[in-house]
């Protein structure tokens, strides 16, 4: 945090000029561009969304003001928004609110990705974009991001090292200044800070991992082993063991038993 990574994000489509050097995108001084033409190039995704009091329809448009309707529900499409968007009360024409304040957090950037799909700019700016969301809702803004970021030149502002593996080039700052560049597995054998970072991060991955699976594996045990337990009779015993050996038991249906043990008894 504070090493200036959102800075240099910022410089890109200038929202404030260097003070020294420069940026240079396709061998031209972007001081030299016109910042329309600029802008229209670049398209950001970030965890401050900017969503007007509108409809969703509008606030989508907002990137390209001639769109079709067939583009934005394409764009929508695209993003993993379209499902959501159609269980709203007026679909397209919800009302939003400020800031999106009716929408989730993965609803708002999944918007936000079908601003910048229907945008279609050649260079895409991520910052960020999944920083605050819960684990159900970064999977599928992770799967929205995919397709925007497909044969697009991409730059990722990440914390989580684990969006940003698959970069052709990864570089790690501290303090405003770039220490260490390379691929992942470059920076895992050059670069310390990385390895201590990605370290720091794989095992809280494994802790959140155990944590997981043992709740899991206790919320489907638990009433089993204390349903059992009341069982005083012998012929009770064999009786239930019955009625369970005719439960069709499949992956991913594992509840299963514990919801018919709980309505037995």
């Amino acid at each position: 945090s504070g090493a200036g990574k959102s800075t240099i994000i910022n410089l890109l489509p200038r929202f404030y000029d260097p003070q020294e050097g420069e940026i240079i995108i396709d061998e031209q001084d972007i001081i030299k561009v016109k910042l329309s033409s600029l802008r229209k190039n670049i398209s950001m995704v970030s965890q401050d969304i900017i969503l007007f009091d509108d409809t969703v329809h509008a606030n989508i448009k907002y990137a390209k003001m001639d769109a079709s309707e067939e583009e934005i529900t394409k764009a929508c499409e695209f993003a993993a928004a379209s499902d959501f968007i159609k269980d709203l009360p007026k679909s397209y024409e919800t009302i939003i609110g400020e800031n999106g304040i009716r929408l989730s957090g993965g609803q708002k950037q999944r918007i936000s990705i079908a601003r910048a799909v229907l945008k279609n700019s050649p260079i895409i700016l991520l910052d960020e974009a999944t920083s605050s969301l819960d684990s159900e809702s970064e999977e599928k803004v992770q799967n929205a991001i995919a397709n925007l970021t497909k044969n697009k030149t991409t730059l990722v502002i990440a914390h989580r090292l684990s969006t940003i593996i698959r970069a052709d080039k990864i570089f790690v700052l501290n303090q405003g200044k770039i220490i260490d560049f390379g691929t992942h597995n470059e920076l895992l054998k050059n670069s310390m800070t990385y390895k201590n970072l990605y370290s720091k991060q794989l095992s809280a991955w494994f802790m959140h991992f155990w944590y997981k699976l043992f709740t899991y594996l206790f919320y489907l045990f638990a009433p089993i082993y204390l349903h059992f337990r009341k069982l005083r009779k012998k012929e009770d015993f064999i009786r239930y063991k019955e009625k369970l050996s005719k439960i069709n038991i499949q992956r991913g249906n594992g509840f299963l038993i514990w919801f018919h043990l709980a309505s037995v008894g």
